[in-house]
């Protein structure tokens, strides 16, 4: 099956965004909330805020996660 080139954001909460790019990638939304994706294809993750990375297999991204010790939890990283 080809697919057409493509450019997803995959961190909607960011300020920046974190973009999957390639052709014949497959981006599977694994968790809207906490912004897991599935990577299948080669492709490159791009940002205006961080280095670009290059993926030659099928690959997890999530949203980094620190915890908050006043409050005793998790929360999204910011930018």
């Amino acid at each position: 099956m080809q697919r057409a080139a493509i450019k997803k954001n995959i961190a909607p909460s960011s300020d920046n965004g974190h973009f999957v790019e390639g052709e014949n990638v497959q981006v599977v939304d694994l968790d809207t909330v906490g912004e897991t994706f599935v990577v299948k294809g080669k492709s490159k993750l791009t940002t205006k805020n961080h280095t670009s990375l290059e993926m030659s297999e099928t690959c997890v991204i999530t949203c980094q996660q620190v915890f908050d010790p006043l409050k005793g939890a998790f929360e999204k990283s910011g930018d």
